[in-house]
């Protein structure tokens, strides 16, 4: 269980001394590959070796007690919306934080898609072989949003490889995003509609870690708009799993995202499953289509850190 403390939802359990000095040693090298990078945080390139060097020492420094275990923040709320680029990635990325308050709205953007990992018989043609694999991972979705109490809505986007491009290639990330933008700008003013005097919702949007081209796109959406959005939402931006279960791929993706984020700055937050750890692996078995052999341990769906650390989910907010 990777010293998990059994029966605490948030306990992370303590660190030993070599792990203590195998972290700091990590910074070290980290601060000396940041130094001869000659890259501060905010000048760093997009997956330079600068950026990625800065991610690793602040993820030792967090991982030494940096970062918060949510407990009462985020206050959650039936306004709040659960943004997933396709069917699954909230619940992989997030499932339990979603699934605390039974309220709220999934919105999976690029719901349309021919992707599947399940061994069944499928037809030959590709219209219909999308049809019936969104159908598939549609009804996969419902049954997670039933789940977690939360209503559900879909988009309706086609995903990379049905529009004929490379699921990782991010090139056309932002024509993307403009793309989806009015459409989903739409649905979250609607959805925001009635909520009560002085209440502020939360949005939660996908990092991009992994470099998958529709979750860079839900990503630039949200960051092109940041300032209209912050005027109703509160928004925490997650780690994607299982792409964060890869360290280097998740230090990776933090850099990319630090140099498109524009805000003040983030402090990672960590959802610690302890007792949930059963209930996330429940969820994440949801989406059976996505698995040839069903998952059995937590190992995927919880963020990679520098130093070791008890399953969690991770998300970031301003400070």
């Amino acid at each position: 269980m990777n010293g998990e403390k059994r029966g605490s939802p948030i306990g992370r359990g303590p660190l030993t001394r070599r792990q203590v000095n195998r972290g700091l040693s990590a910074a070290g090298l980290s601060a000396m590959g940041l130094g001869l990078a000659g890259c501060a945080r905010r000048a760093a390139g997009c997956d330079s070796i600068g950026g990625e060097a800065q991610a690793a020492l602040n993820d030792a420094i967090d991982g030494l007690g940096g970062d918060r275990a949510i407990g009462a923040e985020p206050t959650l709320s039936a306004f709040d919306i659960y943004l997933s680029p396709h069917p699954d990635d909230v619940c992989f990325s997030l499932g339990i934080l979603a699934s605390l308050s039974g309220a709220g709205t999934l919105i999976t953007v690029f719901s349309k898609s021919s992707f599947i990992s399940e061994p069944i018989s499928l037809s030959g043609n590709s219209a219909a072989r999308a049809q019936r694999v969104t159908a598939i991972r549609t009804a996969e979705d419902r049954r997670f949003a039933a789940a977690a109490g939360l209503r559900f809505m879909r988009l309706g986007f086609l995903d990379a490889p049905l529009r004929g491009r490379f699921a990782f290639d991010g090139s056309h990330a932002i024509q993307d995003a403009e793309i989806i933008e009015n459409p989903l700008l739409f649905a979250m003013n609607q959805l925001a509609a009635g909520r009560p005097a002085g209440l502020r919702p939360w949005l939660f949007c996908p990092m991009g870690i992994g470099g998958h081209a529709d979750h860079l796109a839900v990503r630039w959406a949200v960051l092109r708009n940041l300032t209209q959005l912050r005027s109703t939402y509160q928004i925490g931006f997650y780690e994607d799993l299982p792409y964060a279960s890869k360290w280097r791929l998740r230090l990776k993706g933090l850099a990319s995202f630090d140099c498109g984020w524009g805000g003040r700055p983030l402090r990672r937050h960590s959802l610690y499953l302890g007792a949930n750890l059963q209930r996330k692996l429940d969820l994440v078995r949801i989406y059976t289509s996505q698995f040839r052999r069903l998952p059995t341990t937590i190992e995927r769906f919880s963020p990679a850190r520098m130093l070791p650390s008890s399953p969690h989910e991770g998300l970031w907010i301003e400070a």
